[in-house]
């Protein structure tokens, strides 16, 4: 997940190398012996998935910051953190925004991002959400 402006630049870079390499593979002609033939499919199928995830990555990014979207619905807690992150690029605010709100270093809310928040107390969740102006229902399904 792209996190911020500088990852969105570094990730559209990444994808414009990988389209150049494949557009580069496919002007070519592979050799006719078995093993290269494969070689060269499998590296082919390696660079369109990997065009496809960044460009996935792109895509989400551009839509968060669009400021079209008005929920975000998760399927468990674990997810969380990634709400929350949403929850800022969709409110347009920068890390260092973000950590004035909270009082926090913008060291401390990139480490939390980094880590999707899976090592943040639930009170430092709690004071993210808050901070981002989230309202949050939570269904609990007993098991």
């Amino acid at each position: 997940m792209i996190i911020d402006d500088q990852q969105y630049q570094l990730t559209g870079e990444w994808l414009k190398r990988f389209q150049k390499e494949l557009t580069e593979l496919q002007g070519r002609v592979p050799d006719t012996t078995l093993l290269s033939e494969k070689l060269f499919e499998s590296r082919k199928g390696a660079l369109e998935s990997q065009i496809q995830q960044l460009q996935e990555q792109l895509d989400e990014y551009d839509h968060l910051r669009s400021s079209q979207v008005f929920s975000l619905q998760i399927a468990s807690l674990e997810e969380l953190g990634i709400a929350l992150i949403k929850a800022r690029i969709v409110a347009g605010w920068t890390h260092e925004q973000l950590a004035g709100k909270l009082g926090w270093s913008e060291a401390q809310v990139l480490t939390n991002e980094r880590s999707e928040y899976q090592n943040a107390s639930l009170g430092e969740l709690m004071a993210v959400a808050r901070a981002l102006e989230v309202d949050a229902a939570i269904h609990l399904a007993i098991a």
